[in-house]
């Protein structure tokens, strides 16, 4: 299977030459719902207690405490968890209030520690929806089209998972056991299922070791990037608009003994049809 990434110029061209992508981490997602599932959870004292004795959460909920001025350090905290049946009450009318909702809201940053992934577009996308990802994506078509080969792509560090598209939010059900399958399975489905109104990216989603990710900073902004083997680049298109200077530059590129398997192309619009031509460089 052929895996897309659409790209501004600047970043497609450093991508090539450095045989590395941009690492996205769940918070920077340009959707606001990503890795917001819907809260199914029927909240019992005896269920917040539980959930309460849990090493991680209550490292999760310590910081929203201290963040919210609940409480003032850790040793004020460890104080409050003594009396497990005072506290489990007042979070549990915290948990039946939006307050709630607004810790589930923050817990997704959580993921920003452990997760990093890339997002491409199937081969298969329809001509009209590629018209959409250069728009997007390509900064109104200046942009690069990476062509993958996803076998090449899917080495240890790396996991493809195609994603879903629903008008419904998956459940998850936070009351159940942190270390459970059933709750894993839960999470692995908020992570692959997206809005509806997405299916025209027909996304798929590499998942990458963080281990096997560098960073640097930009602008005081912490930027993630990853290695990937040479072969799994195997075609570049260039943007209808992409500018004469950034071509020079993919010409250099395509001289290279490195990028002999590579093949590179100029899209062109069609003269009848709502389509673009790739027309070979």
């Amino acid at each position: 299977m052929i895996l897309h990434k659409y790209l501004k110029a600047e970043h497609g061209i450093q991508a090539i030459i450095q045989s590395q992508l941009k690492v996205s981490v769940p918070s920077e997602l340009n959707d606001p719902f990503e890795f917001l599932p819907k809260d199914s959870a029927v909240w019992t004292k005896a269920k917040v207690k539980k959930f309460l004795k849990d090493k991680a959460r209550q490292n999760r909920i310590y910081k929203m405490q201290k963040d919210g001025g609940h409480v003032k350090n850790k040793k004020e905290f460890k104080e409050r968890i003594k009396d497990i049946d005072s506290w489990a009450s007042d979070l549990l009318d915290r948990f039946q209030s939006k307050e709630y909702w607004e810790v589930i809201q923050e817990s997704k940053k959580d993921n920003d520690e452990y997760m990093r992934l890339i997002s491409f577009s199937s081969e298969y996308a329809i001509s009209t929806d590629e018209i959409l990802m250069w728009s997007h994506y390509c900064a109104n078509h200046t942009g690069i089209r990476l062509h993958y080969d996803s076998k090449a792509l899917l080495i240890p560090p790396f996991e493809l998972r195609k994603i879903k598209y629903s008008n419904e939010r998956p459940p998850v059900d936070h009351t159940l056991d942190n270390r459970s399958n059933k709750l894993m399975g839960q999470l692995i489905v908020a992570m692959i299922t997206k809005s509806e109104c997405w299916n025209y990216e027909k996304e798929y989603r590499l998942f990458v070791d963080p281990d096997y990710c560098t960073n640097t900073k930009i602008e005081e902004k912490k930027i993630y990037f990853t290695k990937l083997q040479e072969s799994s680049l195997i075609r570049v298109d260039v943007g209808l608009n992409f500018d004469e200077m950034s071509l020079g530059l993919i010409q250099e590129a395509k001289k290279r003994d490195r990028f002999k398997h590579v093949n590179f192309f100029k899209a062109e619009l069609n003269k009848d049809k709502y389509k673009l031509d790739y027309i070979r460089i």
